[in-house]
């Protein structure tokens, strides 16, 4: 194992300790790495310590008690890299079998065995390449041989399909070692300093016909590598107990792709957006979105007014819904209605608020319009998402903008939610988000009518502009 290294993108972590001595849950990456080779059956351990050495291979000699031990000392880890600690050990590799490990590693313990069993000598642990992953990837033949070792400075995205992720996991054997690999990596040195990889060595090894190095893909074994504080919290959420293991994936709400298989049923997606199109507009402009400052709130609310035909004044733009919702939720206050169950953020954030929950379940997950009329008269606030997130209840337009109006008599603020909107059916789909609804308030202040006469007037008239103001009109002259 090389566990030499600073680890500095680590932070605090390795402030004092190695890498290695780092936790997963209960148990060093050391302590992981020993179980896996205890269930392989194999209890010779050479360590390549370096940073912090002393207090790693006191460490060692505690939990490790049943190993034979054997420690190699690279005084010259804060200048040299990887495969300066390899060549340390070149003697161990030409002498026996070898498994080579990385100490940044977390994998389940069932990968040492399953190497061991395969009869291939050599052999390089590889994960099919997904968008999370960094640092060296492989090409493999349809033999299953490595053919090349790819740089990250030589990654093609217009190749992705086709690379494998070296997991820094290596079945190597005493003749490839003593015959091939030692040789080229003094070779290397040599030739480029103490400073390198020593995937560097493989790289040149693989163009080699008898090399034979063989690729084990490691399918659904459980792997990460540690580099900074995101992985680490990440290896914590893959690696959790079974009992605290819903607890941690819910902490990546949001973020669940960094998760391979890992299929969330409650993530809203939307299968139809964007459209193919919009993709390759965005993907023919991206060099500009990318390099271009972006657009201040006054342009992005005159571009979101055009989009929807309102005046740029009545908007405002958020950093999504939650962030609006959480500003919304610091300036609300008394009794606020809310269908149940509902998006969380609105429980979460309405903190000066008391809550009255209007008990969706009692109805069949759908909303009741009596007990939002009575909501309407009673309360302070009414919070209506619609369509609901979770249950997809759905409220019709008229039924909206009645409530509207009974909001509006009896001073109850309303607050509409139309995040999901999108999702519902194209014939019942509308929108209070245009100008003759926003309004309806102004009008009803400059005249002294109440709001429920204008809002029958907007529904009447097809909420078109131009009717409106004409039947304000008349209204203002006749009386209401």
């Amino acid at each position: 194992m090389l566990a030499a290294g600073m680890g500095k993108r680590l932070g605090a972590y390795t402030e004092g300790q190695t890498k290695c001595m780092v936790k997963v849950w209960d148990r060093t990456l050391l302590e992981h790495a020993a179980d896996a080779l205890r269930q392989a059956g194999i209890r010779r351990f050479v360590i390549v310590v370096g940073y912090e050495g002393e207090k790693l291979m006191d460490f060692a000699r505690e939990k490790l008690s049943d190993f034979e031990l054997e420690f190699i000392v690279n005084r010259d880890y804060a200048s040299t890299n990887n495969i300066y600690s390899l060549y340390m050990a070149r003697e161990k590799l030409a002498a026996d079998d070898t498994i080579l490990l990385e100490s940044d590693l977390i994998y389940e313990p069932r990968l040492i065995r399953m190497l061991l069993e395969v009869p291939e000598p050599n052999m390089v642990a590889v994960a099919k390449y997904e968008q999370w992953m960094d640092g060296t990837v492989t090409l493999v033949d349809e033999d299953g041989l490595i053919r090349e070792f790819i740089e990250k400075k030589d990654f093609s995205y217009a190749s992705v399909d086709r690379y494998y992720k070296t997991v820094n996991v290596y079945k190597l054997s005493r003749s490839f070692s003593a015959e091939q690999y030692v040789p080229f990596l003094e070779a290397y040195i040599r030739a480029y300093g103490k400073n390198q990889y020593y995937e560097m060595v493989l790289k040149a090894l693989a163009h080699l016909p008898f090399a034979g190095l063989r690729a084990f893909e490691m399918g659904d074994i459980k792997w990460y590598e540690i580099d900074d504080v995101q992985d680490l919290d990440i290896a914590n959420t893959l690696f959790a107990p079974e009992e605290e293991r819903l607890k941690a994936y819910g902490g990546h709400f949001g973020g669940y792709w960094r998760f391979g298989n890992l299929r969330d049923f409650c993530y809203l997606v939307n299968p139809y957006f964007p459209p193919r199109k919009m993709l390759d507009q965005m993907m023919y402009v991206y060099p500009t979105l990318l390099r271009e400052y972006p657009s201040g709130m006054r342009v992005q609310k005159l571009l979101a007014g055009k989009m929807f035909g309102v005046r740029e004044e009545r908007l405002l733009v958020g950093n999504g819904a939650a962030e609006l919702i959480n500003t919304l939720g610091r300036t609300m206050r008394g009794r606020t209605a809310l269908s149940i169950p509902a998006f969380n953020e609105y429980v979460r954030c309405f903190r000066d608020c008391e809550i009255v929950p209007l008990d969706g379940g009692a109805h069949g997950f759908h909303f009741d319009m009596e007990e939002l009329r009575r909501a309407a008269v009673r309360c302070d606030n009414l919070i209506l998402v619609n369509p609901d997130n979770p249950s997809g209840a759905f409220l019709t337009e008229g039924e909206v903008l009645e409530l509207a109006a009974l909001c509006h008599e009896n001073g109850t603020r309303l607050v509409v939610d139309e995040s999901f909107v999108d999702f519902a059916e194209k014939p019942l789909r509308f929108t209070l988000l245009r100008e003759d609804d926003i309004l309806i308030k102004d009008l009803s202040d400059k005249t002294g009518f109440e709001g429920a006469d204008f809002i029958r007037v907007a529904v009447r008239d097809e909420k078109d502009n131009r009717a409106l103001y004409e039947a304000l009109e008349k209204i203002r002259i006749s009386g209401p």
